[in-house]
């Protein structure tokens, strides 16, 4: 039975080969490292002519320590051969040392290049269906320990080929040497292979415990955080605590296992060893043999003192990538979302150049899930530029779920939905929602400055924040701030009020013309002196384009032109024309 599924094996292969292809350098990185584990051989290998001399033994002539020196214009003696020795030791401690920078500068380019193909699939590429699935940890676990794990597992590749290279090396030289030595060497692998079964599947298992633990304790602290006002106000402070350090210790333990695990599968290979060759020099081993083989013994130890911690590191190397293994299908998954979405940019969906003009839902039936009921059942409307609608109704009867379906957040199970009369599934995500800019009630503000939150990514001057500042009346209070617009906002927010929240919210819609602008319940939290400020402001701006209010408030369903009154059941809706009015 395999330690590694086939699955993953053949994930492990996937992510490896992704890796070599954006970053070839790992391949050279690789080379290098095995190129510095046969200097260690060879530098080690050269004390055999030295400790001959050393035991005043001549050097046999024809031997290939004899015609090497010779080759090279010196004289076989211990000055030769001490001088071989240092400069092969300099060497192996350099490429040594390079090749552990290389392989820790790669490794820190992958974490990064990791953490951000995460970041962009989740932003770019997922749907919210899939995203909803999975809990918050599961992505910020995803973004940064995961990305660290799968960063390691190539790094540990990279260790692993040259250790074992060097491994192979030493065997190879000491059957060379000795086969009866050799034989022994294989049985004794054999046995350790054998003992550390258990060991690997072992790691394995535990590695998947380790990030189900890591994702939901990061679930817990960002809920906790972003929850603290409800936390405190249930005084439920002492539990989220507590929950939190029952997940944590169970996390810290599973961590302990690993590490345990690998410290003491690294040290068996020299237990098992240093065992045998202890019972067998004082059994089998004569006086007159160790002396006089004595060169080629101490050699030989040395080789075998190399060889133990080697086999140990190699044995810890190959423990922590078979515990990290889960982390490579988790990554793969998002690298491959990435790529599909590259693929599917060779042939991309329709740009939509002109101005939105008309929309219309065609029969639309829509359901967050199969085994929920429909939010919306065969729902048709029709918005035209030039007119601005109010779309009201309880909790419940689908009034976001029509803005969620219009911006492609979510797709209809039936019916359609046109744009300028074309299917909006026709249409490129990023060209329809460049025509429509939403400003949601509970607005999302960013650990940044005021401007940014309000430019958020788009063009403009500091003179276009300061006049949507001043559109929604919140320009005086910036200018008594102690850096004005580029004052830092803090956590959510929190040094703002509700309503100075949402003002920013709408400052940042208007900032940015569109076609059409929906703003939902995005002026419940302004006094009624702002709100019809604004009101006064938006509905002329608007005049000639499409304006979609979600509200309840009288003041506005007055103002608009037509009303969209939706039932809880999702299966009718009224449409209740109003005379203009003046604006």
């Amino acid at each position: 039975m395999s330690i590694i599924p086939k699955t993953q094996l053949a994930l492990l292969r996937n992510l490896v080969a992704y890796v070599v292809r954006i970053r070839p350098d790992a391949i050279a990185t690789t080379i290098l490292g095995v190129v510095s584990s046969a200097m260690e051989l060879a530098a080690l290998t050269s004390l055999i002519p030295l400790s001959q001399l050393a035991g005043h033994q001549a050097i046999r002539d024809g031997s290939f320590w004899h015609r090497m020196p010779m080759a090279l214009g010196f004289l076989p003696g211990v000055k030769f051969y001490a001088m071989m020795f240092l400069l092969l030791l300099l060497l192996r401690t350099i490429t040594q040392t390079a090749a552990g920078v290389l392989t820790q500068h790669l490794n820190r380019n992958l974490i990064a290049h990791f953490s951000a193909r995460t970041l962009e699939a989740l932003v770019h590429h997922l749907t919210f269906a899939q995203v909803q699935k999975e809990s918050i940890g599961h992505f910020v676990t995803l973004a940064g320990d995961e990305a660290n794990r799968a960063a390691q597992i190539i790094a540990a590749l990279m260790k692993l080929v040259p250790l074992v290279a060097l491994f192979l090396l030493y065997i190879a030289t000491i059957v060379i040497q000795s086969w009866k030595f050799g034989a022994g060497l294989f049985v004794f692998i054999f046995v350790t292979v054998l003992c550390l079964w258990g060991a690997f599947r072992k790691s394995h298992a535990l590695g998947q415990r380790q990030q189900v633990e890591s994702r939901s304790l990061n679930t817990h602290f960002i809920e906790s955080l972003s929850g603290l006002r409800t936390v405190r106000s249930l005084t439920g402070e002492q539990f989220v605590s507590m929950r939190y350090d029952q997940m944590i210790r169970a996390y810290a333990r599973t961590c302990f296992s690993i590490d345990a695990l690998n410290q003491i599968s690294s040290t068996m290979p020299t237990v098992l060893l240093v065992s045998g060759l202890l019972i067998a020099v004082s059994q089998f081993a004569t006086p007159e043999w160790l002396t006089g083989f004595l060169p080629a013994i101490m050699v030989g130890a040395m080789m075998v003192l190399r060889l133990l911690p080697l086999a140990g590191q190699t044995l810890d190397v190959a423990m922590r990538l078979t515990a990290d293994l889960k982390a490579a299908e988790n990554i793969s998954e998002m690298l491959e979302v990435v790529k599909s979405a590259a693929t599917l940019k060779a042939s991309p969906l329709l740009n939509l150049e002109e101005p939105i003009t008309h929309i219309a839902f065609d029969n639309v039936s829509f359901r967050y899930s199969e085994d929920t009921l429909p939010v919306l059942d065969r729902f048709s409307v029709a918005f035209e530029a030039g007119k601005s609608y109010a779309i009201t109704g309880p909790s419940g009867s689908g009034k976001s779920s029509v803005v969620d379906l219009l911006l492609k957040f979510f797709q209809p199970q039936s019916g359609t939905i046109l744009v300028n009369g074309r299917n909006v599934a026709t249409l490129s995500d990023t060209s329809l929602r460049q025509r429509i800019v939403l400003a949601e009630q509970a607005v999302r503000i960013f650990y940044d400055t005021v401007q940014h939150n309000i430019l958020f990514g788009r063009d403009g001057a500091p003179v276009d924040v300061l006049d949507a500042l001043e559109t929604v009346g919140l320009r005086d209070f910036i200018a008594t701030l102690p850096d004005a617009e580029l004052t830092l906002l803090n956590f959510q927010g929190s040094n703002f009020s509700g309503g100075q929240r949402q003002r920013v919210g709408l400052a940042r819609a208007l900032l940015h013309p569109s076609d059409v602008l929906i703003l939902d319940e995005s002026t419940s939290a302004l006094d009624h002196k702002t709100r019809e400020k604004i009101l006064s402001t938006i509905l002329p701006c608007y005049r000639d384009r499409i304006l979609i209010f979600i509200a309840h408030d009288p003041a506005i369903l007055a103002r608009v032109d037509e009303v969209i009154h939706l039932q809880p059941s999702g299966t009718e809706e009224i449409h209740k024309p109003l005379p203009a009015m003046a604006r």
